[in-house]
């Protein structure tokens, strides 16, 4: 099957075989001949299968690949192929093998399984048998593909699948057995251009109808087909072409996340009474931080969250006065409008997303019809989204009936909103309150959002009281409580647990009561909700770069932190003190004390740079027992290289099985720190020139006891299950690097500093150093290029020549090493300007 992966000679291409392995795909051939009645042989057709079972017109089979459902609750069946349809030119074939490498599965292209069946092009076909001819033989592959792999697989298919109406029933079938199959669409402007651009894909056939016809015909049939929808967006102008397709990667990455079910790696925090407080974004259609990442980024500083508020988005509704129907005078907001807002705050943001559709009754914009709020709800799952609000203004049945949507990785809050108008004696301890709270519970809301007019600054403490009575009950779910109006923003300091926020430069920063997160920081630090911590730096010679940077992250977020000389004796001392927040360290992990503990990275490399309190120490918000106090240390410029190599590597060459390296002269603590981060990364081979024999056993090394509590890494990057095959092969030099010499030539090349004592940013190379780093020819030749990731420059560039290669400095790293350290000890994102990699 099919990954962009090395051929017999070692190169490695995007043009790849996507259809099954020979004897699978000898199978399925006979199959479709018998199918179409191309095949006349008994034969053949008693040892494949019945031909009325499979004729073209035969009726829709029995649930294919066992029962409805995988035991995973509101999940899809993780075991199922990823169907990807939708229009010509939106990047099936793309995203397909780009989730195919991060889900290590083969790839199958629908078309290209047809051009190898009946040994032409869907370009030539057509003129010689016509389209009824290509319909029915794409026919006959869907149905069989889905009999044959429809288990472990991605298959992209031709964008007309859905013109034949017994095709629609089984994709339709398929998705309702909670099998999953992504709508794939994109910005229609930009699917014209890419059609007429010239060049673009010879094999594809004409259409014979206007593209704007055929997308109006389809759209509706793609998505009754599909139960998840993947919106791509074009790339800047100014990104480099090797990386022309790397700003979808995390996101349909995610995408494949949910359809595994995952754990996220970009989600900070699990929604509890317990852990660190919480909060989200608000933002709104007409919020700049839509169109701009950088302000996207600015306004989204310190927030766990991001909101947002789709009834906002589109032309706003005319004024009108308040119904107590929320659903009369219909005002649709489109499913199109919320496509574009969620892909842009999916691509730009790793941050999770909430999509929140607001009634006009619930103080929102939207005052469409019931079914029409049903249906655009449906769209928050459908684009699984992280959390979905859904308002219990809605029926029992109603509710429930959403509730069939929900994804595993999906959470609901279940929300309603006592306006003034009507509810001027409503008390946070009233029976209609719990009332509310509890029918959330029973309908299987995993949080619960209500708001009530603040009448003084009395009803924000009884919102806390509440709240503190119902997180004592065992199982209980987290209530955010919020008081609307100028006097209830106290309640905002007070709720533990996604507190809506807003920003300056937003458009609701003026609503009644509402506060800044910087706002929240300082509320809480005054308030003596969030104890002052201290940090220190036991980095010899005093306050070292790296704390310079974090002490003006903590400034720049309104953090209660505190940076303090080391005045303590030793590391053991200062951790144990009641106000310890965590350290910049430069310690090795051979002997540390019972109360510190070393992350798996950290103890293979024996070395840490960053010490922290774990968040298991958290205690319930609202009082209780603290757990023991236990602290981490971790490695975060292993981390960092990973992050680096990932974020240069392009879609072209995406980790995998058959990833390799290559590294040149690793020795040493930094040596160990490489070898290490491209063990994590998945690499399965590394091409050790001139490395010591000392840190070469630790990319073989343990992954660490299994039963062991302490956490694997803090790293944004997806846990990656253990490589299959780990081996080293020792070259004397680069240039003894060929193509007969590496089965898979490497797309990673790392030039370690000269020696272990000599310190990233080290002086000039002598010209032996620069002869013994020239790339081998076998290299240079490598169409598809790599990264090169030179830890002997200190200069802050990432370049490219024409050869393909993409090359980034150790600069970068240490950059991206204090982003790493600032999430280790303040679990928030260093802001984008203190870490310009």
């Amino acid at each position: 099957m099919a990954h962009a992966v090395a051929t017999a000679d070692g190169s490695r291409e995007t043009s790849v075989d996507s259809a099954p392995p020979p004897a699978e795909f000898s199978a399925l051939k006979t199959l479709v001949e018998v199918s179409l009645g191309l095949n006349q042989n008994e034969q053949s057709s008693r040892t494949t299968a019945s031909p009325s079972k499979l004729s073209h017109s035969s009726s829709l089979a029995p649930p294919l690949n066992g029962s409805e459902s995988d035991g995973n609750g509101t999940g899809f069946d993780r075991e199922a192929s990823i169907l990807l349809i939708g229009m010509r030119g939106v990047g099936k074939t793309t995203l397909g093998l780009m989730l195919a490498t991060y889900l290590n599965r083969p790839f199958i292209d629908a078309d290209r399984v047809f051009e190898r069946i009946f040994s032409t092009t869907i370009k030539d076909v057509i003129p010689k048998h016509g389209w009824e001819y290509f319909r029915n033989g794409e026919s006959a592959i869907l149905k069989n593909l889905l009999r044959m792999q429809g288990k472990g697989a991605v298959i992209a298919l031709g964008g007309g699948v859905v013109e034949l109406e017994e095709n629609r029933a089984l994709l339709m079938e398929w998705s309702r057995m909670r099998k999953p199959c992504i709508h794939v669409c994109r910005n229609f402007g930009d699917v014209v251009s890419y059609l007429h651009r010239q060049g673009t894909k010879s094999t594809w056939a004409p259409f014979v109808e206007s593209v704007q016809d055929i997308y109006n015909r389809r759209i509706p049939w793609y998505l009754e087909c599909s139960n998840l929808t993947f919106v791509t967006l074009s790339r800047s102008t100014n990104t480099h072409p090797a990386l022309a397709l790397k700003h979808v990667e995390p996101a349909i990455q995610r995408m494949g996340r949910v359809i595994t079910d995952q754990p996220s790696p970009f989600q900070p925090f699990v929604v509890s009474w317990t852990g660190p407080r919480t909060s989200c974004l608000v933002i709104s259609g007409s919020d700049a931080a839509l169109h701009d990442a950088t302000e996207l980024e600015l306004v989204s500083r310190g927030v766990d969250v991001l909101e947002l508020r789709v009834d906002t988005l589109g032309p706003p509704p005319s004024p009108q006065p308040r119904s107590l129907d929320p659903f009369a005078d219909p005002e649709l907001v489109g499913t199109h409008h919320t496509s574009l807002p969620m892909a842009i705050l999916r691509h730009r943001s790793h941050l999770p997303l909430m999509f929140t559709l607001r009634t006009s009754i619930q103080g929102g914009l939207f005052s469409g019809s019931r079914e029409a709020y049903l249906e655009l709800v449906k769209v928050g799952f459908r684009r699984a989204s992280d959390f979905v609000d859904v308002e219990l203004i809605l029926e029992d049945t109603e509710i429930e009936q959403l509730m069939a949507f929900k994804r595993s990785r999906s959470q609901v809050i279940m929300s309603y909103t006592w306006s003034s108008e009507y509810s001027r004696e409503m008390r946070w301890n009233s029976a209609e309150v719990e009332a509310m709270y509890r029918r959330a519970v029973r309908l299987g809301a995993d949080v619960v959002r209500l708001s009530l007019p603040a009448h003084s600054i009395s009803t924000n403490f009884e919102a806390s009281i509440l709240q503190s009575t119902l997180s004592a009950e065992e199982g209980s779910i987290p209530l955010v409580a919020i008081c609307t109006g100028q006097a209830g923003s106290m309640s905002r300091i007070l709720n533990p647990v996604l507190t809506p926020v807003t920003h300056p430069r937003l458009r609701l920063r003026d609503e009644p009561g509402s506060l800044s997160q910087k706002e929240l920081e300082q509320g809480l630090r005054l308030n003596g909700l969030i104890p002052p911590r201290v940090l220190a730096d036991f980095v010899p010679g005093g306050f070292s770069p790296l704390s310079a940077i974090i002490r003006e992250g903590v400034r720049e977020l309104g953090l209660s932190y505190e940076f303090i000389p080391a005045v303590e004796a030793n590391l053991l001392n200062f951790v144990s003190r009641a106000d310890f927040g965590g350290a910049v360290i430069h310690e090795s992990t051979a002997s540390l004390p019972p109360l510190i503990q070393a992350t798996v990275a950290a103890r293979a490399i024996g070395f840490a740079d960053v010490a922290f309190p774990s968040s298991s120490s958290t205690s319930n918000k609202f009082g209780g027992t603290p757990s023991p106090r236990r602290v981490l240390v971790e490695n975060c410029r292993s981390l960092a290289i990973q992050t680096v190599i990932k974020r240069h590597l392009s879609p072209v060459n995406l980790l995998g099985r058959w990833t390799t390296a290559l590294v040149h002269r690793a020795e040493g603590q930094v040596g160990r720190e490489v070898v290490w981060a491209l063990r994590a990364l998945g690499v399965t081979r590394i091409f050790a020139v001139q490395c010591s024999e000392a840190v070469l056993p630790v990319f073989n090394s343990s992954s660490g006891d299994e039963s062991s509590t302490v956490p694997p890494t803090r790293s944004i990057l997806p846990a990656a299950s253990p490589p299959p095959e780990l081996s080293i092969c020792r070259l004397d030099s680069i240039s003894s690097l060929t193509r007969s010499a590496a089965h898979r030539l490497p797309s990673i090349v790392i030039y370690c500093p000269p020696s272990s004592s000599s310190p990233v940013g080290s002086p000039s190379l002598s010209p032996a150093d620069v002869q013994s780093r020239i790339l081998p020819p076998c290299l240079v030749e490598l169409s598809t290029g790599g990264v090169i990731l030179d830890l002997c420059t200190s200069q802050h560039a990432t370049t490219s020549d024409d050869d393909g290669w993409i090359r980034t400095t150790g600069f970068n790293v240490d950059q991206e090493t204090a982003n790493q350290a600032f999430s280790a000890l303040t679990s928030k994102r260093l802001p984008a300007d203190l870490v310009a990699c």
